[in-house]
Parts: structure tokens; sequence; C-alpha cells
């Protein structure tokens, strides 16, 4: 089948580089689009980053694995014909492959690069949320003082030919730096080599500046440097095809010497302006852990009293996540992911027993339990966290409570204190691809018309969140809690969640329907919301009883019924109207006895009784055409 024809079939498709496209996978519910499509060498490549079988999406368009095959027509490459180049094999640390990045080159010389990554034995296509290490890691852990990191692997392969020491990010030049990468090459002395572009420039100013807090010294050493006439995007490979493996390392060496002032940002004639234009940036592909309660790339706020279960709450939401269960609402089953458990409260052998009552994966469960996250601090050490999080390949992190890792010199109720953290906290969890829930207490003050203010320190803890949620305790049932979604930037508010504790595990019990707007009437009228539900439901009861008396003194179909307040009373009793004015009671009424049962009632008229004039009302039975229309 032609790639065209293919992506016919599909909804939502959304090219995303070449011969490269994003689509809402046929075999699940996708509401955001999660089907990864390529076309390499005349194969149609197929990956859903929620977990499908390419089996089954391929039977759910009506197709045969076989049709994924067919070779494509040349002139559906922008480039033209292309044909394998090169691959390589990205190992962790003790040799152990990982991935193998394929490049593949058209007529044109344009290149492109395919992803596959290594699971029982072999290598299968996409990486499926991988994050990819470092190039030549064993290498670079048992190497000495100097590394030198050029923009690509072809260029550490003729580094590595020189006899040196040579490493490389997975994505090239244009990639952000990932903290993870730190941990390798902390104390070395780094030797940036830059292409002759304006994007080489950029490339190594950002790994410069990610590496100048760690590595014990940085410098960018431009090829042009090496080679003054070097040719437009020329590289230290172009420089060895040009003038010999010998001479090139020599003059090498020679800029390197030259090349003697540490990087700094200040000085750095190159260094990447922070604006970009609009047309720079992609498009919004907002994903979701749990739709729509816990968004990926943010934080999440969880609040709750002590006590409530809000740790209980986490534990649920990880066992599913870590068995790629369902959870509640209308999420589909996925593939089972790693959670990272960050807790200063909670042991771990404690933080384990729950998991396990809950029915976790323990295996993709890793836990930094109260001993081990001593010292952890978001403040001033955020890199520390984000190796952390990188290293564990976690999804979803879980920091209870956030506001235990501030710091000592952070004061969590000022706003210009607090807010330039939360934005750190939003950018890591954007680099790091995961979910972060942080938990947070309640404060002790009037939360007032707004729910989300109940929220330990400063209202920008929320303000800046993206979603948020509130755990309550269901007094009708002991066992139970109610999670009431407060806050939503990216989707509709979730229907609020019941849950059950049951022998030291979590269970899910359903929905309640108290909502953030329950919380806050509760609040105005300083009482809990299931005193409010009970109010509501008696005024329903009071409601009930004056629509039977009123129907009971409705006439026949054109006719009038003038009736005083007083007349209802003496009738059906004084508690009728249960002390409310009966004007705003019958008001209240009015609506449903036109469109349930063609009655029409007139409030605040003057009716004639005994010689004189009372408060009271008009009642008339419309007929059917009549209550539809209104009139």
């Amino acid at each position: 089948m032609r790639i065209n024809d293919f992506l016919l079939r599909l909804d939502g498709v959304k090219e995303t580089g070449e011969s490269q496209w994003l689509a809402r996978c046929p075999a699940h519910d996708d509401t955001n689009p999660s089907l990864s499509i390529s076309e390499v060498n005349g194969k149609i490549l197929i990956c859903c980053h929620t977990g499908c079988a390419q089996e089954k999406i391929v039977q759910a368009l009506g197709l045969k694995m076989s049709d994924l095959f067919a070779d494509p027509p040349k002139e559906k490459h922008s480039g033209g014909a292309r044909s394998f180049a090169r691959e390589h094999i990205y190992t962790d640390a003790d040799g152990h492959p990982l991935a193998k990045k394929q490049i593949y080159r058209s007529s044109d010389g344009s290149k492109t690069a395919t992803w596959q990554r290594f699971e029982n034995g072999k290598y299968v296509d996409c990486l499926h949320g991988m994050k990819v290490p470092l190039y030549k890691l064993p290498e670079l852990t048992a190497s000495g003082d100097t590394v030198f990191m050029p923009e690509g692997e072809k260029d550490v392969e003729t580094l590595c030919s020189m006899g040196l020491t040579a490493t490389t990010t997975p994505d090239g030049a244009g990639s952000k730096w990932n903290t993870a990468y730190n941990t390798y090459l902390q104390g070395k002395r780094v030797v940036v080599l830059t292409d002759n572009d304006e994007a080489g420039n950029r490339h190594g100013a950002t790994v410069a500046d990610g590496l100048k807090s760690v590595a014990k010294s940085v410098q960018v050493v431009p090829t042009a440097a090496i080679l003054s006439d070097i040719k437009p995007k020329g590289d230290i490979s172009d420089i060895v095809e040009q003038l010999g493996l010998e001479v090139a390392k020599q003059r090498l060496f020679d800029a390197v010497a030259s090349s003697t002032a540490l990087y700094d940002p200040a000085e750095a004639q190159n260094a990447p302006h922070r604006a970009k234009t609009a047309t720079q940036f992609g498009e919004d592909n907002t994903h979701f852990l749990w739709y729509p309660y816990i968004p990926i790339g943010d934080y999440t706020v969880l609040m709750a009293d002590g006590g409530t279960g809000k740790t209980m709450f986490c534990c649920g939401i990880a066992a599913a996540v870590s068995k790629g269960s369902r959870l509640p609402g209308n999420v589909p089953k996925g593939q089972p992911q790693k959670v990272l458990f960050i807790s200063a409260e909670d042991r771990g052998e404690v933080l384990k027993m729950r998991l396990e009552n809950s029915g976790a994966d323990l295996n993709n469960v890793l836990i930094i339990d109260c001993e081990a996250s001593e010292g952890m601090n978001i403040t001033d050490k955020l890199d520390e966290f984000e190796a952390e999080i990188n290293a564990s390949g976690a999804s979803l992190v879980i920091v209870d409570p956030w506001h235990a890792f501030l710091g000592d010199n952070t004061d969590i109720n000022r706003v210009n204190r607090i807010r330039p953290v939360l934005q750190r906290l939003a950018n890591m969890a954007k680099r790091c691809d995961c979910a972060l829930l942080l938990i947070s207490h309640i404060n002790k003050r009037a939360q007032g018309e707004n729910a989300n203010n109940a929220a330990i320190g400063s209202t920008d803890l929320i303000n800046a969140a993206r979603s948020a949620i509130r755990i309550i305790f269901d007094t009708e049932n002991e066992d139970c809690r109610i999670a009431i979604h407060t806050k939503t930037n990216y989707a509709p508010y979730g229907e609020s969640v019941r849950f059950r504790i049951e022998n030291g595990g979590l269970l899910w019990d359903g929905y309640s329907d108290i909502t953030r707007a329950t919380l806050e009437e509760a609040a105005r009228k300083k009482t809990s919301v299931f005193e409010l539900q009970e109010r509501q439901s008696k005024m329903n009861e009071i409601n009930l009883a004056l629509i039977d008396a009123v129907q009971d003194k409705a006439p026949d179909a054109g006719k009038t019924v003038r009736l005083t307040y007083d007349d209802i009373k003496e009738e059906y009793g004084s508690g009728i109207f249960k002390n409310k004015q009966p004007k705003k009671a019958l008001d209240a009424i009015a609506v449903s006895l036109l469109s349930e049962y063609h009655i029409l009632i007139t409030t605040g008229k003057k009716i004639k009784r005994d010689g004189g004039t009372a408060n009271g009302f008009f009642v008339e039975r419309m007929g059917c055409d009549e209550a539809a229309s209104g009139e």
C-alpha cells in the first residue's frame, strides 16, 4: 500500500517531519493523537504510544500486516529515493544495547533518521517514550580528563579514530540539554565542537550552558577555527576528509590550545536569544497520564487534610500506571509505565505495602523514601531531581509533600519567591516528558469562594498549576473518600471520583455529585458539603409538597383561581412554605409547574377577602400548546 493511501484511512493526520506523521489511533478511543507513522525504504512503520498492538491497529483499518510492506513510489519523497547510510547503537554504561539509530540519505543529499528500541533480545520499531542516553556511554564512563562533544555520531567516530574520547547527544543540533547527561560529564574538561553554521553556534552555546556548572572546564571550538576555509555546515569529518587524519588532529589540538577562555554566556557572541517568533513554536500536543485529571509535561496539585488518604490515592494511581490498568473515566487501558515516588514522610517499606495492596507492579515503581530523600531540594538542586527522574524513566513522578523539598530560604507564602520555583518545576516536567503530581497539605485559613485556596502556602501554587484535585472525607461512609477536580486548563472538568481504603489498599468506587461548586457554596454558608446536600434535599422535598398543593387547587383548562398565601397555609399547614417567604417559595416552583404540569402561577397579587385584600397569587391551567409556547 502507498503511504498516502494509508494516511487517508486515518483521522487527525498531522505531518511532524519528513516522511513522519501523527494521527489518532483507530484501535482505541484516541482524543489526543497518539499514533506515530513513518515510511522507510517502502515500509510503513506505525507505533501507538498508548500501547496498542500493530496487528490491532491494522485490523481496525481493515488491512493486513502485509499491506505495510508495499514499495511506495519514489516521488513520495521530496528529497528523492533514499538509501541506507549507516546505523549507530546506543547502550547503557555497561554496554547493553538500548536503541539503534538508522541514517538514510536521499538523492539530493538530505538525511533522515529513524529509531528502534532494543526489547526482548531484538530491535523493534519506535522508541515508545524511551529516554536515550549519551552516545558511547561505556567509553565515556571509562575516559580520562578530556571529552570531545561534536554534533553527531559520525563525528564521534571520526574523533575516536584519532584516539580521543568523544560523545554526542541523541538528537544533535537544535535539541535541548538534558541534565541527566551531567552525571557522566561531572568534573570533565569538555571541548564542544560546532559545525560551521548558525545552528552549530546555537547548539554549542546550549551544550556549554548546560555543562558550565558541573564540568571542570568547557570550551567551544568552531570548526572554522580548525580550518579557516571550511565549507558551510562543515564538520570535523569534512576536515579529516580534506586534510587527512593526522593533520586534522594536529589542527584540532592547536585550535583547542588557542581557545583558552571558559564559556561565559554574557561574553559568547553567538549565545541564543530568548525570544522566538510565534511561527517557531509547534502545535500544542498536550496529552494526559489520566484524562482529564493529570496532564503530562506539567504539574498537578493534590490537596487534602492529614489522614484523608492522599498518599493512598497516589498509590492507587501508581498501581494502575505501573500495570497499564484502566483508571476511572473514559481512559483506555495502556502500556505499563514507570512511576517514581519521592517522599519526605513515609518509609519505603510502608509505601511498598500500600502499593502492593493496591495491586501495583512493584518492579515498575521506584521509591526515594524519607531517609533517602533527605537533603533533596527543588529550589537550589533541581538538577538532582531531574537527574533522578531521567534515570528512572518515570512517566509519573509523585512528590509527597512538595513543600518539604523547598529548602530553608524559600518563603512558601511569598509569590515572588515561590513562582520561579514553580516555573522551573513545570519546565522540568516538560523536559522529562512526565506527569508531576505535587501533594499539598491543607491550610487552616477560610477558603471563601475559591476551593483552591485550601492548598498550603501562596495561592500561586494553584494559580500556576494546570490541574488540581481536592480530596475530602465521605461522611456517609467512613471508608470512602472523594477526589474532586477543582482546576483544569487543558480539558473539561472531570467527574468527582470516589475511592475506598480497604485491606491497606485502594479500590475505586464510582463517582460523586459533589463538585468544586459544592465545596465553595458550603464554605460560603459555613457548613460541610454533606450538610449542604442534606439541606438541598429537604428543600427539594418542600418544593414537591408545594407543587402537590398548587396542583390540587388548579382549575380546569382556561380558568383562573385566585388564592391567598393564607388560604394555602390554612389548608395544608403553616409549614408548607418552611419558613420561606410564600412568594419566593412559589416562584421557585413556577418553571416546573408550567413545563411539567401546564400550570401557570402569577405571584405578588392582591386578592379580595372579607371586605379587604390579602397577598396571594393566580393559578391557571394551560392547554398543552400554550404551555409549550410559554404563552
